[in-house]
């Protein structure tokens, strides 16, 4: 899997394309027409590219055997984060900052927070909660109900891995 931005033909302009692990043959490609990708993530067989744009759809998602066009979302994914099948993107829905945590496979809102801009930085090995950063603080957030707890203020988090310690 590669995802490019501009290049020459035939990856030209902004998209993905499934190459063959030995040969480099491509075996399926699709152009994802925001102007940038950021942020490569595969999970569950899909393929999700983000990138900050004022022009269209900033995350998109494809299929990871044929490069199908699966679904987009007016929301960026920070970084390549997933937690059991979900992803938490962040936007601006009607002038409001907000997080959203997406079902990877169909694109689908499963939980939406008003006024929380969260900034995914990692999630726990079982997949039950997010890290991110929001503001000045390192955060969890549940992955199924959205709810977040405070786990750290004035570290301005940029990055975070996790340990089992």
């Amino acid at each position: 899997m590669v995802a490019y931005n501009y290049g020459t033909a035939p990856y030209s302009g902004t998209g993905v394309a499934i190459l063959d692990a030995v040969t480099g043959a491509a075996r399926g490609a699709a152009q994802n027409n925001n102007g940038n990708v950021d942020t490569l993530l595969v999970d569950h067989g899909v393929v999700v590219v983000s990138g900050e744009s004022r022009w269209e759809a900033d995350t998109a998602a494809f299929g990871l055997r044929d490069a199908k066009p699966l679904w987009t979302a007016d929301f960026y994914l920070y970084q390549p984060v997933a937690a059991n099948g979900r992803i938490l993107v962040r936007g601006w829905k009607d002038n409001v900052r907000s997080s959203r945590i997406l079902d990877v496979r169909t694109g689908r809102v499963l939980v939406s927070d008003v006024w929380k801009y969260y900034d995914v930085l990692a999630a726990d090995d079982a997949g039950t909660k997010f890290y991110v950063a929001w503001g000045h603080s390192l955060q969890t957030v549940d992955a199924t109900t959205g709810k977040s707890a405070w786990l750290a203020s004035y570290v301005y988090p940029k990055y975070a891995a996790i340990s089992p310690t």
